[in-house]
């Protein structure tokens, strides 16, 4: 009746030793071993359901009982990153494919830490399967679907690495103190710029806001009017990466990182070549949404009585129907009559009339300063930056320029130029409209 717990434990471990050795296996040898040993199929036949020859089958069993016995003699420790995950944000620029791509592909954490291994790191797919304690025929579609959608490459036969910039912790931290650094002589710069020529753009939109209103829009919007000039003057592309499923855009990844605050300001926009609703999406206390974003539908029909000049009495019943939905919202302004928006319009023609402010010797300081910031972040990104990856690196770097809107935006709150709204539900702050 004595049993020997000894035993049946070593039989178990070593059972799941070699299960997890032939969870590690490749397609081409799985499919084999589980015909052969499971299935019950002849070699024979499995070798013309394959269309390989009979000694290609054989030789792929013996390699395989080969390496199960390796495993169960001397088990393989599984990767940190199977049993602590680790997160990586991501910011993209351009147009997503058609399928919802990058987001559909790396809104998970397997995705995501794949991405986080095979960076400056070329692996194989047992070396990810082992990293991840995730079972070869979960991780060969991860990889296929990552590679597929151009976010890992495989740089060597049956080894993949990812194919775009990730800044570690370490270079995030020294950026952000450093952009601090640059924003103390920026941001006030940029108010004082601002409110230089405040009353011009008040005449120039032909509608007039409150100073505090107007520069949650100005300042994030003139940031980004300086940081175009500074990408033409350092040769940064203005096109994004040709993607599958007609999409066009460059991605930067981030890995987790504890900062003081988010220099993160998104700017969404829709709409179409006559008229087009935008959105600085703020990653302050409460901000982020606001009134919310306007769809297509909204947007044209918005668009189109702005242009005609329509009152809302000349309005058909579907199209008032929006302009009373927009109004309950927030984005326009209770008048029984007028259409007024709670945002500032901007005609393209109004973009002519900037021009002259770029000779403004506040606005070349300002362009000089971030240019400043821009080289430093270069040769920062670049130390870390695979050989490989170079061609990205003005990219990256000019992605890094957009952390000016919230440093300003945050000194301005701090100074008393703008103060966050009372009620942010049915707040316009931060976007605006551009119209043909």
């Amino acid at each position: 009746m004595n049993r020997s717990p000894k035993r049946r434990s070593s039989g178990t471990k070593s059972w799941r030793r070699s299960d997890a050795k032939l969870a590690l296996l490749t397609k081409d040898y799985r499919e084999i071993v589980v015909a052969y040993y499971f299935a019950g199929e002849r070699i024979a036949d499995i070798a013309a359901r394959l269309g390989v020859p009979e000694g290609t089958v054989k030789r792929r069993l013996h390699d395989c009982r080969k390496s199960i016995r390796e495993g169960i003699e001397m088990a393989k420790e599984p990767g940190v990153r199977s049993f602590r995950a680790e997160e990586v944000k991501f910011s993209k620029s351009g147009r997503d494919g058609r399928d919802g791509s990058p987001w559909n592909l790396i809104n998970r954490l397997i995705p995501k830490n794949i991405l986080l291994a095979a960076y400056r790191n070329p692996m194989t797919l047992e070396e990810l399967s082992l990293e991840l304690g995730v079972a070869m025929p979960y991780m060969e579609e991860e990889v296929r679907l990552l590679t597929e959608g151009t976010l890992l490459r495989e740089v060597a036969k049956g080894r993949f690495e990812t194919d775009f910039i990730i800044l570690d912790k370490e270079m995030q931290i020294e950026k952000f103190h450093k952009s601090e650094e640059y924003g103390k002589a920026f941001a006030p710069l940029l108010i004082e710029f601002l409110d230089s020529v405040l009353e011009d753009v008040q005449r120039i939109i032909g509608q007039r806001f409150e100073r505090g209103f107007l520069l949650w829009t100005l300042i994030p919007l003139t940031v980004d009017a300086i940081a175009r000039d500074v990408h033409r003057l350092n040769g940064v592309p203005e096109s994004r990466t040709s993607r599958p499923n007609d999409g066009q855009w460059d991605i930067v990844g981030y890995e987790k990182c504890e900062l003081p605050y988010s220099h993160f300001v998104g700017h969404n926009g829709d709409g179409d070549e006559t008229g087009s609703m935008w959105h600085y999406k703020l990653s302050l206390p409460g901000l982020w949404d606001r009134a919310g974003e306007l769809n297509p539908f909204e947007i044209r029909v918005l668009t189109d009585a702005i242009r005609a000049g329509l009152t809302r009495d000349r309005l058909g019943r579907v199209e008032a129907g929006v302009i009373d939905s927009l109004v309950s919202r927030g984005f326009l302004a209770d008048d029984p009559k007028r259409i007024v928006p709670n945002f500032p319009v901007f005609r393209r023609e109004h973009l002519e009339r900037f021009l002259p402010w770029k000779s403004h010797a506040a606005y070349t300081g300002l362009v000089s300063i971030m240019g400043e910031y821009y080289r430093y972040t270069y040769h920062l990104i670049g130390k870390g930056c695979p050989a490989r990856l170079t061609e990205q690196l003005k990219f990256v770097t000019g992605e890094q320029l957009w952390s000016m809107r919230m440093i300003s935006l945050r000194h301005a709150l701090a100074e008393g130029h703008i103060a966050a709204p009372e009620h942010p539900e049915r707040s316009t702050i931060a976007m605006y409209m551009m119209i043909a």
